[in-house]
């Protein structure tokens, strides 16, 4: 039986995946990566919006990256509702 371990790399999207690895590189190196936003596939392949911030730690003791994911769905969702909400207010301002 093969078991195939992924990293989280493989499951960030395409578009972002260099980015990612320039800053994970440069966190490991000693440097800060500032919170940012991007997308990565589910392992169905669903496209999701996440906040990534990574920091270097000790694991085994020896230097590791810690990558810390959080799911913005919920978030950008209620983002779009309260828009529509204050356009639907302003429609029913001015008719």
């Amino acid at each position: 039986m093969i078991c195939m371990i992924s990293s989280f790399k493989d499951f960030v999207d395409e578009e972002f995946r260099e980015s990612v690895e320039r800053d994970l590189l440069e966190t490991r190196e000693g440097g800060d990566l500032e919170y940012k936003e991007i997308q990565m596939n589910t392992s169905k392949k669903r496209h999701i919006n996440i906040g990534i911030q990574a920091s270097l730690t000790v694991f085994n003791n020896k230097p590791a990256v810690q990558v810390t994911i959080v799911d913005l769905t919920t978030q950008l969702e209620l983002r779009e509702e309260r828009i529509r909400n204050k356009i639907a207010e302003e429609i029913n301002r001015t008719s």
